[in-house]
């Protein structure tokens, strides 16, 4: 390395000789912590989304286990008659309710069913919802 006289630079760094001043110390601190708040509440927002789409996941497969349930009932009893029910999955989606209504369609002959799946414990409540047509009861 070379050294000039009269201006202390070594090897073309200057700034080594002087360190850092108190002020771009606390720049630097205040420059990482918003840095690191943003970066923070971004993984907070996408572990709420992951949640959010695994219950909407489990809440779309327990509406078809539902619905085909009521399609074999339909077939089981020849017809559905209208009316409605409610109540929970067995264990393993104790927090998912079922709804069930079963109403007049516009077409003779058919009603409409309406399954509807809702995770109970979520808040927002999500709801998803099956409709399709079933056999009126004879």
């Amino acid at each position: 390395m070379t050294s000039r006289t009269g201006n202390n630079i070594r090897g073309g760094f200057p700034y080594l000789e002087h360190g850092l001043t108190m002020i771009e110390v606390m720049l630097t601190v205040i420059v990482l912590a918003v840095g690191l708040t943003g970066v923070i509440r971004a993984y907070i927002v996408s572990l709420d989304a992951l949640r959010a789409s695994g219950d909407y996941i489990d809440a779309v497969s327990l509406a078809r286990e539902k619905m085909i349930a009521v399609k074999q009932e339909e077939i089981e009893n020849g017809g559905l008659p209208q009316g409605k029910s409610q109540g929970k999955f067995p264990a393993g989606h104790n927090a998912f309710n079922w709804r069930l209504e079963i109403d007049a369609s516009g077409t003779a002959g058919l009603n409409t069913a309406k399954v509807t799946v809702f995770n109970e414990l979520a808040y927002p409540v999500r709801e998803f919802s099956l409709v399709s047509y079933v056999e009126n009861k004879k």
